[in-house]
């Protein structure tokens, strides 16, 4: 599971976990590490809600953080995991808290096999 934030949208996110500190995540550890445990935080959430609508047991891997351009992330996980699974599964995802928007994306690479599994228990096919 990857969890993709622009870098703006990233940094608003700091600033939301931790008020007032001047963070940067281009240079501090501790920004990483905020960002590593909000994205550990929100896989575990999607996970466990793909489980509960799946009945299918998940594990997670452990999160990480790279600060490049989307494409590169991606490019990476992909051309890495792709011995792995052909497939993905791309989430939009917004939050609005105190009326500001944050935008996201999860993308989700099953291992082979279990995306016909999943769509299947969803009553979408597979």
């Amino acid at each position: 599971l990857v969890l993709v934030f622009s870098i703006e949208d990233a940094h608003s996110l700091i600033k939301l976990i931790a008020p007032g500190a001047k963070l940067d995540l281009m240079q501090d550890e501790m920004a990483r590490s905020a960002v590593q445990e909000l994205g550990n935080i929100l896989s575990s959430s999607f996970l466990r809600s793909l489980m509960e609508m799946t009945q299918l047991n998940m594990q997670p891997t452990v999160p990480a953080v790279a600060v490049d351009f989307a494409g590169s992330i991606v490019s990476s996980v992909v051309c890495n995991l792709y011995e792995v699974s052909e497939k993905l599964v791309v989430v939009q995802t917004n939050f609005v808290v105190s009326g500001e928007e944050i935008s996201g994306f999860f993308i989700f690479i099953p291992e082979p096999g279990s995306l016909s599994v999943i769509l299947q228990s969803l009553g979408v096919g597979g």
